[in-house]
């Protein structure tokens, strides 16, 4: 997915990523007087998750603080897989706002068997049996969506796992991440600049899409082709 060939300094990475962060934001002011319906407003959370996470990786290049950084990184990178599966059809779109049904079935499986929980288990399996009814791309029994498997879905598997696994060793408390202050600076001094870069680069492949989406979806609004 990502090639580090050619690194920007800094401050140029950090404005590239408030400008992109701009365009998405106007397309989501643009929303404010638009009705309600379950397709702009996963449209609309997905970007309120994306420009959250972005000024996670900039606060946390900003404090030096690489866990930070890649963890808000992380999250862009799964974020910019499901942006793509939604911007891909309706059917997809429906698919994973429907998927929170699965989530939540998979979170009661796993504390079915929790004592002191058997009433607030036995709430929550009524309402969901009403649900699953009322579900256009889900049946009962589908399992939930991964990224991975969204990944492997547009043959980038391998670019996935390379950067979850380089990111994941800042986001876990790792031997590496919870002794990073104690290491020599010389050692240090990529860490910050790299995941800085790949946070832009994700955003990059990221924002101009939901952007274009959110505009297809704005009153009034044509989407100039780019």
């Amino acid at each position: 997915m990502l090639g580090l060939v050619h690194p920007q300094p800094q401050a140029e990475i950090r404005s590239k990523i408030l400008s992109y962060g701009q365009h998405l934001n106007d397309a989501v002011d643009r929303h404010r007087t638009t009705p309600s319906n379950w397709h702009t407003t996963l449209l609309l959370a997905l970007a309120g998750e994306l420009l959250f996470n972005s000024m996670e990786v900039l606060q946390g290049e900003t404090d030096g603080n690489c866990c930070r950084s890649a963890w808000g990184a992380r999250n862009l990178l799964e974020l910019h897989y499901w942006v793509r599966f939604i911007t891909t059809s309706r059917e997809n779109s429906r698919r994973f706002h429907e998927d929170m049904v699965c989530d939540y079935q998979d979170l009661l499986k796993q504390t079915g068997n929790e004592p002191g929980l058997e009433e607030l288990i036995r709430n929550s399996k009524l309402v969901l049996d009403e649900a699953w009814s009322r579900l256009e791309e889900v049946k009962l029994g589908n399992k939930r969506l991964t990224v991975l498997q969204i990944a492997k879905d547009f043959s980038d598997e391998v670019g996935y796992r390379k950067v979850n696994k380089l990111l994941s060793k800042f986001v876990h408390p790792t031997s590496l991440s919870i002794q990073l202050r104690l290491m020599p600076p010389i050692l240090v001094a990529f860490i910050v600049p790299t995941i800085l870069q790949i946070g832009a680069l994700i955003i990059e492949r990221t924002y101009p899409v939901l952007t274009r989406a959110l505009n297809e979806h704005s009153p009034g609004i044509t989407q100039r082709q780019e």
